[in-house]
């Protein structure tokens, strides 16, 4: 089956990743790598955790551009050669106190307000997302707002990839603790 695969804000994509049916999010990101070895433009490179059960999450991706590479959201804008590196911060996963709820994420040292984490999320050929439509019986059913902590080594009804999807990463902030207390004045000021 042929597969996409994006990685937002480092100007990567790649269409039509061949990976044989059953495939997992980590298989697309390892053919691509395989696929990037050769390409005069670019490099693809990953690092993921295991965590003590077996689950694997990505940690850190890099992209070396080797030629300028071009904006989708901006026409003509290039950004210049060189390796671009996203790296989550590092933290524990300690199982929720609900009952059939998804790990939550715990510092390590209990310091950090917030943390930097790569996600992923699968689109059909559509561009729905799988991630929020996964459980529901038909189309007609309103879609889940929530996201669960996924491994990408792992296919199961939230990740199962088919012909045609398009997995996007993305490095984003999770905030596990207010930044300010409430009664702490904090002026916002516009860039």
């Amino acid at each position: 089956m042929k597969i996409n695969l994006d990685i937002a804000g480092m100007y990567y994509s790649r269409h039509a990743i061949t990976v044989p049916v059953g495939s997992t999010v980590k298989d697309v990101m390892l053919e691509a790598v395989r696929l990037d070895a050769t390409s005069p433009n670019r490099r693809l490179s990953f690092t993921g955790e295991t965590s003590p059960n077996g689950q694997e999450y990505l940690s850190s991706i890099e992209i070396a551009h080797l030629v300028p590479a071009e904006s989708r959201q901006l026409s003509g804008r290039l950004y210049p050669v060189g390796r671009y590196v996203g790296r989550d911060t590092p933290v524990s996963f300690v199982q929720s106190s609900v009952a059939g709820s998804s790990p939550v994420i715990s510092a390590d040292d209990g310091s950090l307000r917030s943390v930097l984490a790569w996600q992923y999320y699968v689109y059909d050929k559509n561009f729905v997302d799988k991630n929020r439509r996964a459980g529901k019986s038909s189309a007609k059913d309103k879609a889940s707002i929530g996201r669960s902590i996924i491994p990408y080594n792992t296919a199961d009804e939230q990740n199962a990839l088919e012909e045609g999807d398009t997995i996007v990463w993305r490095l984003v902030v999770i905030f596990i603790k207010p930044t300010f207390p409430l009664d702490m004045p904090v002026a916002i000021v516009a860039a």
